[in-house]
């Protein structure tokens, strides 16, 4: 509806009416239509509530390595609520070879609620699945802005560790010295196996 219009005998029109609060918490307000209708000036009561969302997440980029096949210790990201109103976390999830873990005061299954000055804890572990360097993301969507809201995440699969050669092939060497292949034990066994049966031919 423009100001100052007309409107034709059975004609309408229509009007947006958009909210933008200065301040947190609830706020009322009257719309009045000023025309020559016979019935007086329409009114139209409005009522709305400023809300104040915003999320903190620290770290935001994290690296961590681990040995093909095994779980490196996890890293914690702190969600935190640092506005005024209740912070809605509706979804994390993350990509590449990282899972979520457990820990104290876990995020736990979404969607989660969290009051002004609250927080809790995303716990992530890197489980490399070849030797290398490899990139993901955990994402945590929220009713804050902008969402979602990104921790980068950067690893290093490394090689399992090569087997000890210096104790393959002679039965366990245990006093062996790293360039020895037989066991000085094992030698003088064999040494005083080879005199009793000498002694015996002899006689």
């Amino acid at each position: 509806c423009a100001a100052s219009g007309s409107i034709v005998a059975g004609g309408t029109c229509t009007m947006v009416v958009a909210f933008t609060p200065s301040a947190v918490g609830a706020r009322s307000a009257t719309l009045t239509v000023a025309s020559n209708a016979s019935n007086g000036n329409a009114t139209l009561a409005l009522s709305g509530t400023g809300i104040q969302v915003s999320m903190s997440v620290n770290p935001t980029s994290a690296s961590m390595s681990a040995q093909v096949g095994q779980i490196s210790a996890p890293v914690q990201a702190v969600v935190a609520n640092t506005g005024a109103s209740t912070l809605n976390v509706s979804a994390i999830t993350i990509t590449g070879p990282f899972l979520l873990r457990t820990g104290v005061n876990q995020c736990s299954a979404t969607p989660i609620t969290l009051v002004s000055g609250q927080s809790c804890n995303v716990f992530i572990a890197f489980q490399p699945r070849l030797v290398g360097t490899v990139s993901g993301d955990v994402a945590i969507a929220s009713n804050a802005s902008p969402t979602p809201t990104h921790v980068t995440l950067t690893a290093q699969g490394q090689a399992a560790p090569a087997a000890d050669s210096s104790n393959i092939g002679m039965g366990g060497c245990s006093m062996c010295a790293p360039d020895q292949l037989i066991d000085p034990l094992l030698a003088v066994m064999l040494a005083v196996s080879l005199l009793v049966l000498i002694r015996r031919r002899a006689r």
